[in-house]
Formats: C-alpha cells, sequence, structure tokens
C-alpha cells in the first residue's frame, strides 16, 4: 500500500475542497437512504433525504491530511428515512465525492465523514451538520 506524504495529503484534500467551490452557485451536499452505490455511480434505488447547500468557503482547515469543514446551514428534510450516506456536488451539479454518514459518539466526537445528532431523518424536520471531516 502507498502512503503519501502530509503535504500531498492536504494538497488533495484542497482539491476537494476547490472542486465543491468550484462552480458559480454553491456546491450542495445531499444526504441519501442506502445501500450506498458505487463511486459517483448512478442514483437507483436511494432516497434523497435533504440537500444541503455546501458553504464557501467549504474547508475551514486542512491539516495533517484532515479537513475540517465550515458549519453548515439548517435545511428542511423533503423525505424520511435512516440517512446512511451522502453526495457532494459543485454547483453545476457534477459529482466529487461520496461520504458515509454517522452520528456523534457519547462524547460528542465525530465517528464518521459527515455526522449528525441521529442519521434518523423525517419529512419536514432541520436537518444540521454538527461535525465535518474529510481524511486522506
Amino acid at each position: 500500500m502507498m502512503t503519501l506524504s502530509t503535504p500531498l495529503r492536504n494538497a488533495r484534500l484542497q482539491a476537494v475542497a476547490d472542486a465543491i467551490d468550484a462552480a458559480r452557485e454553491p456546491g450542495t451536499l445531499t444526504l441519501y437512504t442506502g445501500p450506498r452505490p458505487g463511486n459517483g455511480a448512478a442514483i437507483t434505488i436511494e432516497v434523497a433525504l435533504v440537500t444541503i447547500p455546501c458553504p464557501r468557503p467549504f474547508a475551514a482547515s486542512i491539516e495533517n491530511g484532515v479537513l475540517t469543514g465550515v458549519a453548515f446551514p439548517e435545511v428542511m428534510a423533503t423525505a424520511g428515512g435512516d440517512a446512511v450516506w451522502g453526495r457532494y456536488r459543485d454547483g453545476d451539479g457534477g459529482f466529487v465525492a461520496d461520504a458515509d454518514v454517522g452520528e456523534l459518539d457519547a462524547q460528542g466526537n465525530p465517528t464518521s465523514d459527515i455526522n449528525l445528532p441521529s442519521r434518523l431523518i423525517y419529512a419536514g424536520m432541520l436537518v444540521r451538520i454538527t461535525a465535518l471531516t474529510l481524511v486522506e
């Protein structure tokens, strides 16, 4: 297995943040029910629960191969279900990345790429991303 230097890992994470921020319109994060399809694959039976506009800039910091995201706005969910994964798109709707959804642990620490107070989402509820990290 190949390992990369920290500066190179940070550069790759910056490229992800730049891709989400690239278009004139803000990028988006859509949370879906399972199953998670292959990387960038078409959405088939997965249900889109909520689409959240990404903040600009997307990254609050990139250090030691970890991108920490800026706080996201609260958005009302359009459907209900268990959030399993999320897809980042640029402002033109182009695929950027897929990520797992988890919940904060008992101490309030993130357990996944995207962390919610609860993965169970109901239509009409406000969804708030409490922690976002991308690890290279």
